[in-house]
């Protein structure tokens, strides 16, 4: 595998990983919105984000799925302290929210390093 092949399926495997995390932030905070507030409005808002995100573009989905490399993945086991810690409905939805943003700033992140990894 060349150093081009090898910086592509890495690639793959972040924007992969980033789209997850996004899709299941934003299941959260559609459920509570959806269960908590009640609020139809916002559902469908929410609902619509997470599906755009993990429906997109079939033949770039695949390429994504055949990317994944989940026993060699590094950071799967990692834990850190205070992970585990009970937290209260608002922080929990703060912190889907955050998780949302992490990963879509990481998806920003890739997107500009166009032509260097996908030429």
């Amino acid at each position: 595998m060349s150093t081009s092949d090898s910086s592509s399926l890495q690639t793959l495997r972040i924007i992969d990983a980033s789209l997850n995390r996004a899709a299941e932030g934003l299941r959260f905070l559609e459920d509570s919105a959806r269960f908590l507030l009640n609020d139809p409005t916002l559902t469908e808002k929410l609902k619509t984000l997470r599906h755009s995100i993990i429906t997109g573009d079939w033949p770039f989905h695949e390429q994504l799925i055949q990317a994944r490399d989940s026993k060699g993945d590094v950071g799967a086991n990692i834990e850190v302290a205070g992970g585990k810690d009970k937290k209260s409905l608002s922080s929990a939805i703060v912190a889907n929210a955050r998780r949302v943003q992490e990963a879509l700033r990481t998806l920003e992140e890739i997107a500009k390093i166009e032509g260097e990894l996908f030429p």
